[in-house]
């Protein structure tokens, strides 16, 4: 029978069973050693934890949904979308991406440290100092920049990647992910009278993350399973994808641009060990 995929309670239903039984099948295919392939040797370990956060929120969307929760689901959301969008990205991108992931978290850890000294807080230990990448060209340069950019602003990784609904939805959840009218507006309600009231449970409707954090899922899977030898991931993915009607590569692509040519590397295979469910 043939399903067709829509934000629907019928669909959410299917959803609630279907993906936590791809994720299960997931954790048992990774959870013992697995080899990557030598070309993804580089970005395995930052595209792995990125797969476990990912599996690990969608588990806790679907457990929260069950409980009857909906806004506060929200901030998870924007977080699988980002991530799923994320993987695809570094995938695309190689050693250049994680380059960049770490130049972003070098700025982040040097802003926290700026903040800590601003208010006279005692630090530990001295910041430690970190070289900065260094270029054998400036095309190398620029093109790091630009990865940097994209790491650092998702509108920018979208734009890049030239998927405009993109951004409008993840800044729609990001309402949810910090202070604002939206957050609480979800718990008022107004008469037709004019009358302001309160309800102890969120009015807003959340079939559609409720259906779509499954596609984010499996683009995540997408973006992992062919960096992994053999590619274990591919026939419960296949299976779950067709039992909710959903075929094709979800994989967002790159626009057309040129990106310096990457040095090659060795051949062959690395070996991982990940960790159970």
């Amino acid at each position: 029978m043939t399903y067709k995929f829509g934000a629907n309670r019928q669909c959410a239903r299917r959803v609630d069973t279907v993906l936590p039984n791809f994720l299960d099948s997931a954790n048992e295919v990774l959870s013992d050693e697995v080899t990557t392939l030598e070309e993804h040797r580089e970005i395995f370990p930052l595209l792995m934890g990125w797969w476990l956060f990912t599996r690990s929120t969608a588990a806790a969307m679907i457990h929260l949904y069950r409980q009857g929760f909906t806004v506060e689901v929200k901030p998870l959301a924007r977080n699988l979308f980002a991530h799923a969008f994320a993987m695809s990205w570094l995938v695309d991108n190689g050693p250049a991406a994680v380059q960049a992931v770490h130049t972003y978290l070098g700025k982040q850890e040097q802003s926290f440290t700026n903040n800590l000294v601003e208010i006279k807080y005692p630090l530990p230990e001295p910041p430690r100092k970190v070289a900065p990448p260094v270029f054998q060209t400036l095309e190398e340069h620029r093109w790091h920049e630009k990865l940097v950019g994209e790491i650092t602003y998702f509108a920018n990784m979208v734009a890049a990647y030239n998927v405009p609904m993109a951004y409008p939805l993840y800044r729609m959840h990001s309402a949810y992910a910090h202070t604002s009218a939206q957050t609480a507006n979800a718990f008022i309600t107004v008469g037709a009278d004019g009358r302001v009231g309160f309800t102890a449970e969120a009015t807003e409707d959340t079939l559609t993350d409720q259906v779509y954090m499954a596609v984010s899922v499996f683009t995540a899977a997408q973006a992992i399973g062919p960096t992994i030898k053999g590619d274990p991931m591919r026939k419960p993915l296949e299976k779950a994808m067709g039992d909710l009607g959903i075929s094709g590569d979800l994989r967002p692509r790159r626009k057309s641009c040129t990106a310096p040519r990457p040095q090659a590397g060795p051949t062959g295979d690395s070996r991982a060990v990940t960790p159970s469910a």
